[in-house]
């Protein structure tokens, strides 16, 4: 059945009752069907003669008539409803695409491998818990003490966002992670939307001295990229990816986007899904916002939207007085040593290992040519 037909019996099917309001997305459903449900998921008494009156006789006969003609007949029609809703968005993007196509008009290929993969992606899947591997841990190791031994790792299919202000050694953890991970034979892939791929080549290679048989398991794209192609990438990818790092957030809205809260939350909302459909870690950097004028950086510092807060499983802020010349006091909380940076723990949503109770901070060694350190120690909040 279609998008037509299943958007009739199931607007009958509340009709009748058999059908709660809650289980379906009026946008599914085409007019004036769609209209009939939000009244009925609006109203708190109604009939079927206010039904009537607000749409009209035969829609509303014809909807009770479909339903009638499917009593007896099992199947979980908001279920098919939504998968032939999808079906019916994707067919209508992909044919406009394809006359974009025709024309010799450019097409964003991200978008369009981002609306095919919807087609399995947004399929609802219950499962009963009895059918359901337990994870025992949320954590996947980064193979860098600092953040493995005190915080557990990276949030396994999760997004984690690291703030700073610029200069304080965002990049260098991002490249740090990586080589890391190259050296334990594990894929990474990082989309370097600042640096150039020379400029990151070089930057790793004063970082961690990589042998060629490692080096090939970080692969780079310096193309300023959306994030929907960001995820699309990522899946051509043949080997599994154990992290995906994204350099920067704000440069992912391409061409003329404007830069506003709404936008910047939809990038930290792909991304997330993203990490849960690819099952793979996302590491985001930030800038700060203007209201951050220096001191300790707080998670409300982050640029744009307190959507990171609500989204990422981890966020991390970087605290480096020694990297650049502008008032950064942490007001005694943490100690400034020359030779140290700090990675401030803002939100964990899975708890950490360090168990301070609280925020905390561990302090690394830092080097403005080599980078970050191999070791951490813990200081509360």
């Amino acid at each position: 059945m279609n998008r037509d037909e299943l958007s009739v019996l199931v607007a009958g099917k509340m009709i009748e009752g058999k059908i709660a309001p809650s289980a379906v997305d009026a946008n599914d459903l085409i007019s004036p069907y769609k209209q009939i449900v939000q009244i009925i998921q609006r109203e708190k008494s109604w009939d079927i003669n206010y039904l009537v009156q607000q749409t009209s006789y035969y829609v509303v006969d014809q909807a009770v008539l479909a339903a009638k003609n499917v009593d007896g007949l099992p199947a979980d029609w908001p279920r098919l409803l939504r998968d032939s809703a999808i079906m019916d968005d994707v067919g209508e993007y992909l044919e406009g695409a394809a006359k974009h196509l025709r024309r010799g008009e450019r097409v964003e290929p991200g978008e369009i491998i981002q609306k095919a993969y919807r087609l399995a992606g947004d399929l609802r899947a219950i499962s009963p818990l009895s059918k359901l591997k337990p994870e025992s841990s949320p954590w996947q190791p980064t193979f860098w003490q600092p953040l493995d031994a005190h915080v557990g790792g990276l949030p396994v299919s999760g997004l984690t966002v690291v703030g700073a202000p610029p200069g304080t050694g965002k990049t260098s953890f991002l490249i740090k992670l990586a080589c890391c991970a190259a050296e334990q034979n594990k894929k990474c892939m990082l989309f370097s939307m600042e640096m150039t791929g020379g400029q990151l080549a070089y930057r790793a290679r004063q970082i961690h001295k990589l042998s060629k048989k490692f080096q090939k398991n970080i692969l780079v794209c310096d193309d300023i990229m959306s994030p929907a192609s960001v995820a699309s990438m990522a899946t051509l990818v043949d080997d599994d990816l154990w992290f995906i790092g994204v350099d920067f957030a704000e440069l992912m809205l391409v061409g003329n986007m404007e830069r506003t809260e709404g936008i910047m939350a939809e990038v930290y909302q792909t991304l997330v899904r993203a990490a849960k459909q690819l099952d793979t870690p996302i590491v985001l950097i930030s800038q700060l916002n203007r209201q951050y004028q220096g001191g300790l950086p707080q998670i409300s510092h982050l640029r744009y939207t307190g959507m990171a807060e609500a989204l990422a499983s981890l966020v991390l802020l970087i605290y480096n007085k020694g990297a650049i010349f502008v008032k950064q006091d942490s007001g005694g909380a943490l100690p400034h040593v020359k030779g140290k940076a700090w990675v401030i723990v803002g939100k964990s949503r899975y708890g950490n290992v360090a168990r301070q109770g609280g925020r905390f901070a561990i302090q690394v060694g830092w080097d403005g040519a080599k980078g970050w350190g191999d070791f951490g120690t813990v200081h509360a909040l």
